[in-house]
């Protein structure tokens, strides 16, 4: 198995082993060097990131984000659409200049025209209140949710789920408040305020969809 495309390094990669390549099906994919971000804060930013290299992961993660949320029509008319549900640090990798790869994409949630056909995952602490609460589809908001809860944690250090709960019952959600007065000092108020916007328990009060939370997120880009 040779690749018709060279890696970043300048080499073309290849795979020889005959007996695998002749007895189950592959797929290939890029090799990404870097830590993941859970990994990176826990070691190197215990008391979080500064605003402007926060920002900045956050924008490239939530450039993906906003492409999976796009709707998907496929050959046969049906329309897929999906929300990523499961945004945190420990998903996503970043390299030694900066650069956010997204991973692990098997907990989205899928709906084909309008029916839901795959719950997903979320993980506590930084899903919003409604995750794993209902049968009814997520609507996008849910990975403003994520994007915001994600750079608390890149700001303050601190993992939301270390502020759950320490006894939650099985009908109660598995989300967190945010509290404003934990991000003072650490970054402007107009980056708690949009926090604040997209971790509201009520999805009517968020931000509807991770383009708005892009625009929304521009400004803040050039004046940090």
């Amino acid at each position: 198995l040779r690749g018709p495309y060279w890696t970043k390094s300048g080499e073309q990669w290849t795979f020889d082993d005959a007996s695998i390549l002749h007895s189950e099906p592959h797929l290939v994919l890029e090799r990404v060097n870097g830590m993941n971000l859970k990994e990176v804060l826990a070691q190197l930013f215990q008391q979080g990131l500064d605003e402007r290299l926060a920002l900045r992961i956050i924008e490239q993660v939530a450039r993906v984000i906003e492409i999976v949320q796009q709707p998907l029509q496929m050959p046969k008319g049906q329309t897929w659409r999906l929300v990523y549900q499961d945004l945190k640090p420990a998903n996503i990798l970043v390299d030694r200049y900066g650069h956010a790869t997204v991973l692990d994409f098997g907990g989205c949630q899928l709906v084909i025209d309008e029916t839901l056909v795959l719950h997903g995952s979320h993980s506590p602490g930084y899903c919003a209140p409604e995750c794993g609460r209902s049968s009814d589809p997520l609507e996008p908001s849910v990975d403003c949710y994520g994007l915001a809860t994600t750079l608390f944690h890149m700001l303050t250090g601190t993992n939301p789920r270390t502020l759950l709960p320490e006894h939650i019952a099985p009908e109660d959600p598995r989300a967190v408040h945010i509290d404003p007065d934990r991000l003072a000092g650490r970054c402007s108020t107009d980056v708690i305020e949009l926090i604040s916007r997209c971790t509201s328990w009520n999805p009517g009060e968020r931000i509807s969809s991770v383009r708005e939370f892009r625009q929304a997120l521009a400004p803040l880009l050039t004046s940090a």
